[in-house]
């Protein structure tokens, strides 16, 4: 098989469509799902479980970001307030 067919052969599998037909032992389920699929579908509030004063040596930011992953936040964040990375 050259090179041609294996690539012709690779895209009519790619266009084959799987069937969710399935059987189901006790018949069809009453209820359905789906998987998390948009950044709004991910939220997460964090509770420190104490109350902030306005005094001491730390800063409470707000932070809401949306696409990004946490990391690359955390890399921004230390270059801002002029953090070396560990």
């Amino acid at each position: 098989m050259n090179n041609e067919q294996v690539a012709e052969q690779i895209s009519t599998q790619q266009k084959q469509t799987f069937n969710l037909d399935f059987n189901y032992l006790y018949g069809k389920p009453k209820s359905s799902g789906r998987y998390k699929q948009t950044c709004e579908d991910f939220i997460v509030k964090e509770e420190l479980g104490f109350e902030l004063t306005g005094e001491g040596e730390h800063v409470c930011l707000w932070v809401q970001k949306i696409g990004e992953n946490t990391q690359y936040l955390a890399k921004q964040l230390a270059k801002f307030a002029g953090i070396a990375k560990t």
